[in-house]
This record gives structure tokens, C-alpha cells and sequence, in this order.
């Protein structure tokens, strides 16, 4: 065998795999597409749409965890009837309430 022809069956062999495998692929890409929001039988989807929508989703995560967070930071503990660190605590709470849009505005767009 010549080395081209070897170079050839190399190159062939590389997209070759046994039908077992290629329908285990194949069905590994439909669920993700499908799980991801596209059309699990569409030819216009290409790997990286599949990893902006990863990574969007990923980014939207954060910004709803911190969003969460700031529903709930200095609720019942701000107003302790003691006076006890109720200032330096609502001080924080203000101060994160401050940053909290930018850091979420942040993640969204993938700063983050």
C-alpha cells in the first residue's frame, strides 16, 4: 500500500465507527439539542450555537442566584429589636444592594 493510500484510509477511518456507536451519538445529539431548545432534527444547528446556549444559560444561573440572594439579604435579621450590629449589617446590605444590578448585569452578559 502506498503512503497516500494509507494517508487516505487514516482520513477514512477517522468518521468511520460501528452502527452502534453512531446511533449512540446520534441520539446524544438530539436530547441535547432538544434539552438546549433547538429543533433536535435541525441541520441549521452547529456546535457552537449549542455552547453560546450553554453558556448563556450558565450566566443566567448566577444572575438569578444572586438575584435570589438580594430578595432575601436583611430581611428578618436587620431588624433585630437589640440594636445589636443592625447598623454595620444594614450598611452592608446597602452597599450590596448597590452592586448587586451591575454584578447580575454582569453575569448575564457573560463577564462574569
Amino acid at each position: 500500500m502506498t503512503s497516500g493510500m494509507k494517508d487516505a484510509a487514516t482520513e477514512l477511518a477517522r468518521y468511520s465507527m460501528p452502527a452502534g456507536q453512531a446511533d449512540q451519538r446520534m441520539a446524544e445529539s438530539r436530547a441535547v439539542r432538544a434539552a438546549l431548545g433547538f429543533d433536535p432534527d435541525g441541520d441549521n444547528v452547529s456546535p457552537i450555537d449549542l455552547v453560546n446556549r450553554i453558556n448563556a444559560l450558565r450566566n443566567e444561573s448566577k444572575a438569578l442566584g444572586v438575584e435570589e440572594f438580594m430578595e432575601t439579604i436583611g430581611t428578618p435579621y436587620a431588624e433585630r429589636d437589640d440594636g445589636s450590629y443592625e447598623d454595620g449589617f444594614n450598611r452592608s446590605v446597602e452597599v450590596a444592594r448597590e452592586k448587586a444590578a451591575l454584578f447580575i448585569a454582569n453575569c448575564r452578559e457573560g463577564a462574569l
